[in-house]
């Protein structure tokens, strides 16, 4: 199979170059490098680099440039680092270009672009700057964190939030808490969005005592008026991060808070390695066994003798516990013309474990629950043989 992808890849690259070369329209020719950029090969990388250095259209080589490095950061291959490196030296008086390579350099670098991040945090553009400042949190970087709290501003600092939950940052989670707990929510949306956030990525990154600020604010939002502001009520999070049904009766929620509540252990979506493993092997485990699934949204067999897990910020992409799971790019799957689960998100809290999972399209999210059991990770009962719903 890899044989095959290698060959369906050869002949996708030469097809988009010629798209690329050929009597395209330039919109046409810019989709068609976001095409070969999908299939992250060597060659793909090298033609970016070169139309980096001589654009398509020279008068709109900032553009170009800019979409280039942005799809470099996609592939995320060290290949694409003297590329982006140059980016991030590039003189463009409004920063464009620098801005792309400061959201490039963490993905092409790892750790070793934490130098050329900081340099960045010192450009004479804001927007570079900011970017580059919201970068450092990928490498866990508490003076970034702090630096963005403080001087920065609405959506940077909802920005900041969302990345500090991506890169599980569980150092900051005090601090997350003080900003959540410190937001005033009565002032206004902007607070209200902002203080819900700070509590739901409080909550994703463990700090317990961030259930009973939550409990404060039961009522003090409807959740009508949360989908307006596009956030998640506290009821919602509640739920979502302890898994009790413990609805929205805010004088019973006190009342768990003060009892067995601080004694409960939240659900989390950062997980060791060794607990990712396990859940992803049980997980892996039931899909192959094509057993009859009942769960929310979803009854029947599943048939599918491949699991093959799309590459994404998900850590379960990484695990592969006999060889059955494959990590492919949405490109590649399309090349292939394969029937394949994507996993959404893993949570757990160290007893049980939910897998939130869909399989191809239409994309219809089911959910699989897992408890540890003697050590080691199983299916719920009400998930393996439908003797109730989930």
């Amino acid at each position: 199979e890899a044989e095959r992808l290698k060959t369906l890849k050869k002949a996708e690259f030469e097809k988009l170059k010629a798209q690329v070369f050929g009597d395209s329209t330039y919109e046409d020719k810019l989709k068609a490098l976001g095409a070969m950029a999908g299939l992250g090969t060597e060659k793909a990388v090298e033609l970016l680099g070169t139309l980096y250095d001589n654009p398509l259209a020279e008068a709109s080589q900032a553009k170009e440039r800019q979409l280039i490095v942005n799809l470099l950061g996609e592939i995320g291959s060290p290949a694409c680092a003297p590329t982006v490196l140059k980016a991030a030296r590039n003189p463009g008086k409004d920063g464009g270009i620098r801005r792309a390579a400061a959201k490039a350099l963490w993905k092409t670098m790892g750790k070793q672009a934490l130098s050329h991040l900081k340099k960045l945090t010192e450009d004479t553009v804001e927007e570079v700057r900011n970017e580059a400042w919201l970068e450092l949190l990928k490498v866990r970087d508490m003076g970034a964190m702090r630096h963005i709290f403080k001087e920065l501003e609405g959506k940077e600092k909802l920005t900041a939030l969302q990345m500090i939950k991506d890169a599980h940052f569980t150092e900051a989670a005090k601090d997350v808490a003080k900003l959540a707990k410190e937001t005033d929510f009565s002032k206004g949306p902007n607070e209200k969005i902002l203080k819900l956030k700070a509590l739901e990525v409080a909550l994703d990154l463990g700090h317990k005592d961030s259930a009973a600020i939550a409990i404060e604010l039961i009522g003090a939002i409807s959740k009508e008026q949360a989908e307006v502001l596009e956030v998640k009520p506290p009821i919602e999070l509640l739920e979502e991060y302890t898994r009790e049904g413990l609805g929205s009766d805010k004088k019973k929620l006190q009342q768990w808070w003060g009892g067995k509540g601080k004694d409960t252990p939240l659900f989390s979506s950062y997980l060791d390695a060794t607990e990712l493993k396990g859940i992803g092997t049980a997980f892996v485990n039931v899909i192959k066994e094509g057993p009859k699934i009942r769960t929310q949204g979803f009854e029947g067999t599943l048939k599918i003798k491949v699991v093959y897990i799309e590459k994404s910020p998900v850590a379960l992409a990484s695990v592969k516990p006999d060889g059955s799971v494959r990590v492919y790019t949405r490109a590649e799957l399309e090349l292939l013309r394969v029937e394949y689960v994507t996993v959404d998100r893993v949570i757990s809290n160290g007893a049980r474990a939910f897998v939130t999972f869909s399989i191809g399209f239409p994309r219809v999210l089911l959910p699989l629950e897992f408890l540890l059991q003697d050590k080691s990770w199983h299916p719920a009962e009400s998930d393996r043989d439908g003797k109730k719903d989930q």
